[in-house]
């Protein structure tokens, strides 16, 4: 894998979906190197997107970010991650870790290539924070199954401790393919809350717990409680008006349903 660590192309919103390496770049705001300790450029991974203003230097790119898991990705160059690979991940049973604008990026105690990590470590301010102990090494199809229970441990802190908004789709599901696009568009121009894709395919669990009849399905949970839910595709404004009420509604006022 190619370890030069800059491409000498500045990231766009073009470049959201390049895979590989080197990773586009972006320069950072005075305050961001001094507060953080960053240098004057840093590279953007693939489940990233250059945001730098005054707030943060990045953002997450929520539809790469929902994937990661279910095609074998690496969330850092993109490319997906072969069962015999070796690889490394950091350790992380600390859910309030994994917090980036109020969401969860449950892929960054997904596993990475050895070189992605490498340079995850030397420019995210977090992850430079961490010891060696806290990351293990191995082959991708044992490091994953590692991966996958720490998720299940911190899906069920979410559900039962927070307010989140879970739309359950599948590959097959043609109404789930045409409101795609939207969907991604809402958590694109989206600060705060946004919808975290469920594949109904893969996780037979959830799907049996939230009781799913249709594709897709949208749900509001809070603390452990179903609040609302919309099944089949919705209109833009529809699923703007959905979004807004649990960041903003009155739960208490809502029957609930205990999941």
């Amino acid at each position: 894998m190619n370890n030069k660590i800059f491409s000498n192309v500045e990231w766009n919103i073009f470049f959201k979906d390049f895979v590989g390496l080197p990773r586009p770049f972006s320069k950072v705001l005075k305050k961001h190197r001094i507060n953080q300790k960053l240098s004057a450029k840093v590279p953007i991974p693939w489940q990233s997107a250059a945001k730098n203003n005054e707030d943060t230097f990045l953002k997450i790119i929520q539809e790469n970010e929902d994937v990661v898991y279910y095609k074998s990705l690496c969330s850092y160059c993109g490319i997906k991650i072969k069962n015999e690979e070796s690889v490394t991940r950091w350790k992380n049973p600390n859910i309030d870790k994994i917090k980036h604008d109020g969401n969860f990026v449950l892929s960054d105690i997904h596993p990475l290539h050895l070189e992605c990590m490498k340079q995850t470590r030397m420019y995210c301010p977090g992850m430079r924070k961490r010891n060696e102990e806290e990351f293990e090494y191995g082959l991708y199809l044992d490091l994953k199954k590692n991966s996958e229970k720490e998720k299940k441990i911190i899906l069920e802190m979410i559900i039962t401790n927070l307010v989140n908004v879970f739309y359950f789709t599948a590959d097959w599901c043609q109404p789930c393919k045409n409101i795609k696009p939207i969907i991604n568009e809402i958590n694109r121009d989206k600060t705060g809350l946004k919808f975290h894709m469920i594949d109904a395919e893969i996780e037979q669990e959830l799907i049996q717990r939230f009781k799913i009849q249709s594709l897709p399905t949208f749900i509001i949970i809070s603390k452990g409680k179903e609040i609302k839910r919309l099944e089949g595709a919705q209109t833009k404004e529809k699923l703007q008006e959905f979004l807004t009420f649990a960041e903003t509604g009155n739960h208490e006022k809502v029957i609930q349903k205990n999941l």
